[in-house]
């Protein structure tokens, strides 16, 4: 992640922000929230990554000669059938163990917010009158495209039109007034897109945060029971595999300790945070910048910290 969000000094924003060196006052807050959107996907990923690889499937001939996937369920240690609406279900039960994720849902939500967030960064770093046009038209699509994932029934999106309509400068010398204008129409249109997406994030990530952590502690479980229930291994082969049992436990023991010590869904939880502060210092005139900017890297830095836990776990 370090070269994934390390763009930024968040310090370094703080003071800029704070000297009052520029006209576009909302630069600085505006790329704190960048920041944490893109420490969101980068989690999103990891976690994909994470499932992918506890994930022990084959295929087999169904009851209605169709094929199905058995899945390994981590949280029940015990083999689910995947059902046509991507969930898993215990073959005793019935009970839904792990909900899939459909067509990557994660994934794309966590990047349609990266988009949007770096689309709304392009514009408040446009330079001339050229440069806005273009970032402003990006940002468009990208709140379309937000809307389009985060509401599928459609309903948001029609209230909002789905897409914004940028006023655009005609010359250089109105870009700044033209650029806070944008700004606001585009977060106050996007928000109700970013809070939807970002709880539907958040509730993903702690389910599969659940599933992996559930995983890996029947995996250690399983190497240490197996390691000692063999009694006095009198083969050196034998030796040596119990000695690699042993320590990939131990391994599995620390990483499970990172995994129940970290949580997964903070960077989305100050996504959606960030955005709404954004959003309400865009509408008070009477805002202090300098404080907004020091909150705004506040949240980036939290997402990163969390993300940072995240991935030495894995």
């Amino acid at each position: 992640m370090r070269g994934v969000i390390g763009w930024f000094v968040l310090g370094a924003w703080v003071v800029a922000a704070a000297s009052g060196c520029s006209a576009n006052r909302f630069k600085v807050p505006v790329h704190a929230f960048a920041v944490t959107a893109a420490a969101a996907k980068a989690t999103a990923k990891v976690s994909d990554d994470m499932v992918k690889e506890q994930e022990v499937t084959a295929d087999i001939e169904g009851d209605s000669g169709r094929d199905r996937k058995l899945l390994f369920s981590a949280t029940r240690c015990d083999v689910a059938v995947e059902d046509p609406d991507c969930s898993l279900r215990d073959l005793r039960t019935d009970a839904v163990v792990y909900q899939t994720d459909p067509a990557a849902e994660t994934s794309v939500l966590a990047t349609a917010l990266d988009t949007y967030a770096r689309s709304l960064t392009a514009l408040v770093d446009a330079q001339s009158a050229e440069e806005f046009n273009a970032s402003a038209d990006k940002l468009s699509q990208s709140v379309g495209k937000l809307f389009a994932m985060a509401d599928k029934d459609g309903n948001s999106g029609k209230q909002a039109a789905a897409v914004i309509a940028v006023a655009k400068p005609v010359v250089d010398v109105f870009l700044e007034h033209r650029r806070l204008s944008a700004i606001r129409q585009a977060v106050s249109t996007a928000d109700p897109a970013v809070q939807l997406a970002s709880e539907r994030l958040v509730d993903r990530i702690r389910e599969r945060q659940r599933f992996v952590i559930g995983y890996e502690r029947n995996r250690v479980i399983n190497l240490v029971t197996g390691a000692n229930g063999a009694g006095s291994p009198r083969s050196e082969s034998a030796r040596a595999a119990k000695r690699r049992d042993l320590e990939d436990a131990s391994r599995g023991a620390q990483r499970l300790r990172a995994l129940t010590s970290a949580d997964m869904a903070i960077p989305f939880v100050q996504v959606r945070t960030a955005h709404s502060k954004l959003l309400h210092a865009l509408e008070d005139p009477k805002v202090d910048v300098r404080a907004l900017a020091a909150e705004m890297a506040a949240y980036a830095a939290s997402a990163k910290q969390a993300y940072d836990a995240v991935a030495e776990a894995r």
